[in-house]
């Protein structure tokens, strides 16, 4: 779908200058982002994706991604993607409303004030995956966008919305029913307070260029959120694990993945993550080469997600 697209924009290029297609990118870039938080994150990722879309030539996408940018930039109110404004196979309209759903519920629970990066990029992937699903051509992409989104959706359904244990059963209103209850309550308590608490270990994604280990500028952007949250929970330690694709050899491949979590370790250090504390010592590095990448896809966008 891709090439193709690509030569058609190389063969038809006067048709598409005639209808001004691609002409949004450069204006969007030129844009001072203003707003919150969430609406500056959400200007970065929707620019990004506009240039991507740009690169493969979809002008048209690229040109939509790019006007989103340029609202989220001017402190408008940017939406995620209705499926059904889309052509969208009739079959995954309902999957993907529902999904749309999800995400506006949580964008609404305060995901936008409190994880205002992670929730930009949850929207921005949404639309990611209407974009191409609405194309239907590129199971690949499709896969790579659901997955990327449905994974950073769920991470902030846990955070901003965590689950309420159920309520217990009312029991029976006789006295040694209920001195029973009261009984079993406390020791309950007891234990409970006896058990650590589960600890939530978040993971979070930086993506290289091909054969790079320079952190671009939404890496960088992950890499000082990072390092806020390091500070604001207090967190006693950080493990960077660097990964590559499979393409080259496993001795190049562990030097390279070796290089990427260096890199994000010292950003992390350059970005204050507060390496003096003695409860917050260096973050501890490992490189897994390509033995383990992050996506077990075949292709180049499987290839792009495990670099």
């Amino acid at each position: 779908m891709r090439l193709l697209r690509g030569v058609t924009a190389a063969l038809g290029g006067a048709v598409l200058l005639t209808g001004c297609a691609g002409m949004e990118l450069d204006k969007a870039k030129g844009v001072a982002a203003e707003g919150s938080t969430f609406q500056r994150a959400l200007y970065q990722e929707y620019l990004g994706l506009a240039e991507h879309e740009f690169g493969e030539g979809d002008y048209v996408d690229s040109d939509l991604f790019a006007r989103k940018a340029e609202d989220a930039a001017a402190g408008d109110t940017v939406l995620p993607e209705d499926p059904a404004a889309h052509k969208v196979p009739a079959d995954k309209v309902k999957l993907m409303t529902a999904a749309m759903g999800r995400l506006v519920e949580v964008l609404d629970a305060d995901a936008r004030d409190k994880f205002p990066e992670i929730a930009a990029h949850a929207q921005v992937q949404f639309d990611c995956w209407v974009e191409e699903q609405a194309e239907n051509r590129e199971i690949d992409e499709i896969l790579a966008c659901r997955s990327e989104f449905e994974a950073t959706l769920d991470k902030l359904r846990k955070w901003v919305m965590p689950v309420k244990p159920a309520a217990a059963a009312p029991q029976p209103a006789t006295q040694a029913a209920a001195a029973e209850t009261t009984e079993t309550v406390a020791t309950t308590e007891e234990e409970q307070a006896a058990e650590p608490a589960p600890l939530m270990v978040p993971s979070f994604f930086i993506l290289f260029d091909f054969n790079s280990a320079k952190i671009d500028a939404r890496g960088q952007q992950m890499v000082r959120w990072v390092a806020a949250q390091v500070k604001k929970t207090s967190a006693k330690r950080v493990l960077v694990s660097g990964h590559t694709d499979t393409k080259g050899s496993k001795a190049y491949n562990r030097r390279l993945a070796e290089r990427r979590a260096n890199a994000v370790a010292k950003a992390l250090v350059a970005a204050g993550y507060p390496t003096r504390s003695s409860s917050s010592p260096r973050p501890a590095r490992t490189s897994r080469g390509s033995r383990r990448p992050t996506m077990c896809v075949s292709g180049r966008t499987g290839w792009f997600r495990s670099r």
